[in-house]
């Protein structure tokens, strides 16, 4: 696909650029999305790119740049408040007083896999399961509750703790909090989620009101009750004009990939602006992505190319549609390189043997080849996925994309080795 450079419409965060063909495309659209607080741009469909306080886990900043995703397409880069907000509970900072003790510099100059990137203060943090709940600041104030990692004590979350926050790290955009109600969770928790999330996006809605700069993503939550789920879309689209888009939480909590498909079509379908940025929760497995894509999604939360690294998996996405496990012991001998002809970093100068025996021995720069690797593959999976959108045939795409997943496990079952020379 040859890219077009565009100019950014005015006061406009995100623009719809193509939207596919009911029937080729499903809902399926091409966007591109602008930072606020920044000159970075990126098309969509895209991954939120799950990080540890604005670092890639496994993956050292002075690595990001090689891992192909700069550019005209910079990477969108998910920021965890609650990181910040236990960090300081822990200091006695404030929000604004932490990035003061910081030389008064925005998260996108401080932290150098930030750079360049679209950033979004959201929630969910990368290998965690810390998210906000109904703890203390639970029951009907306007306050969720948040763990930090590693034993960290819990604090509350408020929308003027979230709004203070980002106005001291100028992210480009951010998440008003909610209270998590993931499928698994009683109908009451649900509907209490639903009535204090839409209070709390009301505080924020009203400072977004007076303050354009401040790009607002709604939540809607309500767990897998999809009558509920179309309430708080609905109470997310009474705030519309204030709103830059909107993120469709709770959705990794063991849901099925049924259940999620009919919540994400759901929320579609009661926010009918095409002007609103679209995101979803989730991991960005291959089937979360494509299936999210076909119900209208723009932006897909993922941490899928590091867990996929960390559990020694090499991805070929975007060529044979499978994953390599480096611990095999039929790689110890192997000096073919990672994944002939791909161009990233890890794919230049290492081979399988020589990863296969870096994951052996525990060394830590087995999983950053394999990050760096992910990375850029997961990357070029997304890049595919735009072409087919604007030549009007996803759902094409995503029927042989899973056409050559079935054809390779059914290889590996067969015990063939298909891999060849990549």
């Amino acid at each position: 696909m040859e890219r077009v450079k565009r100019l950014r419409p005015a006061n406009a965060p995100f623009e719809v650029v193509f939207e596919g063909t009911g029937s080729l495309s499903g809902r399926a659209r091409v966007g591109r999305v602008f930072g606020a607080h920044s000159q970075a741009t990126s098309q969509t469909p895209a991954p939120l790119l799950l990080s540890l306080r604005g670092a890639f886990p496994n993956l050292p900043a002075a690595l990001v740049p090689r891992c192909g995703v700069a550019g005209e397409n910079s990477a969108l880069v998910q920021i965890p408040m609650l990181d910040f907000i236990v960090l300081n509970a822990q200091t006695g900072f404030s929000g604004v007083d932490l990035v003061n003790a910081l030389e008064n510099k925005p998260l996108h100059a401080i932290a150098d896999a930030t750079r360049g990137a679209v950033l979004f203060l959201s929630l969910k943090a990368a290998g965690s399961d810390d998210f906000a709940d109904g703890g203390p600041g639970g029951g009907r104030s306007n306050a969720v509750g948040g763990d930090g990692r590693g034993g960290a004590r819990r604090v509350k979350l408020t929308p003027a703790e979230v709004l203070k926050l980002q106005r001291a790290l100028q992210c480009d955009f951010f998440e008003a909090p909610s209270e998590q109600a993931v499928f698994y969770m009683s109908d009451n928790v649900a509907d209490r989620s639903v009535v204090k999330t839409a209070s709390m996006l009301q505080e924020l809605v009203d400072a977004a009101a007076v303050d354009p700069s401040l790009q607002l993503l709604g939540s809607i939550q309500g767990g897998f009750e999809l009558a509920r789920r179309r309430t708080a879309a609905e109470d997310v689209a009474k705030h519309e004009s204030h709103l830059s888009g909107y993120v469709v939480s709770g959705m990794n909590g063991g849901e099925t990939l049924e259940n999620r498909i009919k919540c994400l079509a759901e929320c579609v379908t009661a926010i009918s602006s095409p002007r609103l940025l679209r995101v979803c929760g989730g991991t960005g497995s291959p089937s979360e992505v494509l299936e999210s894509i076909a119900k209208g999604m723009d932006v897909i939360e993922s941490s899928y190319p590091f867990e996929s690294a960390n559990s020694a998996l090499a991805l070929r996405l975007s060529s044979s549609r499978h994953k390599m496990d480096l611990r095999d012991t039929k790689y110890r001998l192997d000096r073919r390189v990672l994944v002939p002809g791909c161009p990233c970093e890890a794919c230049s100068g290492y081979s399988r043997a020589y990863i296969h025996h870096l994951i052996n021995v525990h060394e830590i720069l087995g999983t950053s080849l394999l990050a760096i690797h992910n990375l850029y593959d997961y990357w070029l999976f997304f890049e595919q996925i735009r072409c087919s959108i604007l030549q009007d045939r996803f759902l094409r795409f995503r029927q042989e994309f899973y056409d050559a997943m079935d054809a390779q496990a059914c290889a590996e079952d067969g015990g063939s080795d298909t891999e060849g020379n990549g």
